[in-house]
């Protein structure tokens, strides 16, 4: 899922990278892609000395642009587990990576990238103290029976400790994606279900991190996130290797590796909602994995801003247009692609993923 490999935005095509071909379909990513920026040897993450004394653990997403120098500059964190404990030391590293920089046609360009930070002492899978494990007991005994505001009540308890381990951490946004889906809001339970994805890999136990796979497959495919669910799905296999044929996410898999490849679209209803994160203060995002490499919009609200469409290490900005069918031409070939909407307003909106029979 998502953060759990570098994408980098090839800041040339944020100029000039979407062509009109047709009165009703315009292609983005033609003018091709730049070549990755090699790292140098990079030096130890810095861990803050007050946050190891404390034993806290934790991770960030952060942001960077690597000039055509191989400097670094515009750091930003995008995305982290607790505030106010990693980022001046995260900012502080990355400053001090080098590069050879991304090319395009022989050329040196800055290019824009993301990658996942983890703060961790002992790296011991699913560590947790005596305390959280009783905990968790209760909180699963509570989920498990719909005793929803007992459970909040002591996931609150929890959340708001600031020393815990990473597998704390994940715990707490898995339960949190849990909470939320079965109290009906499903941008956050989406939201944390990929909150606790982003560390699921490093902090718990393979089996843990399976129980989580599957029931992130089984929320994405109830709502219609086709493209999240099969991106999970694939990260299960590399979790567990081949599943038998009767296995229930391998059957759900091939009933949405179906749709995905039918001619019926793939309709969803969007909205805005606020963004920790966001690019600008106040901004308001929907973010969704695509299953498809075209796709279109109903009616547009005045409120949203922008569109960006990551497709692995390449990216694209441009504004929406109504009734236009966009296309990622053979960008999608180069991995997953995933398309975030900013906006002002809690507006709402239809968004359909196309087949690729006109």
């Amino acid at each position: 899922m998502m953060m759990t490999r570098w994408m980098a935005i090839c800041l040339w095509v944020l100029v000039s990278s979407a062509t009109l071909h047709a009165a009703d379909e315009i292609t983005l990513f033609e003018q091709g892609l730049a070549t990755e920026p090699v790292a140098h040897e990079k030096p130890p993450i810095e861990y803050p000395h007050n946050a190891q004394s404390a034993g806290i653990e934790g991770w960030l997403v952060v942001e960077f642009t690597v000039d055509t120098d191989g400097s670094t500059s515009d750091v930003v964190i995008r995305s982290r587990s607790i505030d106010g404990i990693f980022e001046d030391a995260a900012q502080r590293s990355v400053s001090n990576w080098t590069y050879d920089p991304a090319t395009l046609d022989g050329e040196p360009v800055a290019t824009r990238h993301q990658t996942r930070m983890i703060y961790a002492m002992s790296g011991q899978k699913d560590a947790v103290s005596n305390g959280f494990a009783r905990q968790a007991t209760f909180i699963g005994h509570s989920l498990s029976r719909d005793k929803l505001e007992k459970a909040w009540k002591q996931i609150g308890k929890l959340d708001g400790r600031r020393q815990r381990t990473l597998a704390e951490t994940c715990y707490v946004d898995f339960w949190k994606a849990e909470y939320y889906r079965r109290s009906g809001d499903l941008e956050k339970a989406a939201e944390h279900f990929d909150r606790a994805l982003v560390i699921a890999d490093v902090a718990v136990s393979p089996a843990v991190h399976e129980h989580m796979l599957r029931s992130a497959i089984e929320f994405d495919a109830k709502v219609n996130h086709v493209g999240a669910a099969l991106a999970s799905y694939d990260e299960l296999i590399e979790v567990t290797g081949k599943l038998p044929d009767d296995d229930p996410a391998r059957q759900l898999a091939a009933r949405l590796e179906q749709l995905r490849d039918s001619n019926e679209p793939i309709e969803l209803a969007a909205s805005l909602e606020p963004c920790e994160y966001c690019k600008k203060p106040g901004q308001l995002a929907w973010h969704h994995t695509l299953a498809r490499s075209r796709f279109s919009f109903g009616e547009v609200p005045a409120s949203i801003d922008e569109v960006e469409v990551w497709c692995d290490e390449h990216s694209v900005t441009f504004a929406a247009q109504p009734g236009k069918t966009y296309s990622l031409a053979n960008a999608a070939e180069s991995g997953e692609c995933s398309l975030s909407v900013y906006g002002d307003a809690p507006d709402s909106f239809a968004f359909s993923e196309l087949s690729s029979v006109n």
